[in-house]
């Protein structure tokens, strides 16, 4: 009885979920191609061959949403991503623009070639490791939690580190501009 029963639930489930097709291509507001889906960096080319975004496996609905950036709430992060930017911390008085200039340009790409390693660090680094040590070695500026969101100790939010991991996911800083911004 327990079998039909599953059977039955999964059933149903089937036939109420809504699978992505795992061929479309991400077209932000029917104009902006983005990557989803490329050749393996040289770093990985050993074990893999290709490599593909999550945004692929993700349901019809969710790919629609993200297709759209004023559908996609997560663009409100990045707003102040983009705003993050140009904002100068830390006692070398610099910003990130300060060295790396329009982001759009600088750091196309970045984030599918982490984690990497850094031969002067002699270790493996992410992205947010590389983030971290920028700030304190180049601004002189404290680090900022970019993975866990919440600090734990009273469970508020570092908002610039839920922009900049939100800025990073999308591949060209322009592509998640909302519409109406800047």
């Amino acid at each position: 009885m327990k079998f039909k029963a599953l059977t039955a639930i999964t059933a149903a489930f089937l036939a109420t979920s809504s699978f992505a097709d795992e061929n479309a291509e991400l077209v932000v507001n029917g104009d902006l191609e983005m990557v989803t889906k490329t050749a393996a960096p040289a770093h990985l080319s050993d074990v893999l061959d290709e490599v593909m975004s999550g945004w692929r496996f993700r349901s019809a609905e969710t790919q629609a949403m993200q297709m759209d950036d004023f559908d996609n709430p997560a663009m409100v992060a990045v707003d102040q991503a983009m705003e993050a930017w140009a904002e100068v911390d830390g006692t070398a008085g610099k910003s990130c623009a300060s060295c790396h200039g329009d982001a759009e340009e600088s750091m196309a790409g970045v984030r599918a070639v982490y984690p990497k390693w850094n031969e002067t660090a002699g270790e493996v680094r992410t992205l947010a490791m590389q983030i971290n040590d920028c700030r304190e070695n180049q601004m002189g500026a404290k680090k900022i939690w970019l993975h866990i969101w919440s600090n734990g100790s009273n469970g508020s939010y570092d908002f610039r580190a839920i922009a900049w991991d939100a800025s990073q996911r999308c591949n060209r800083w322009s592509s998640c501009r909302r519409l109406g911004s800047g």
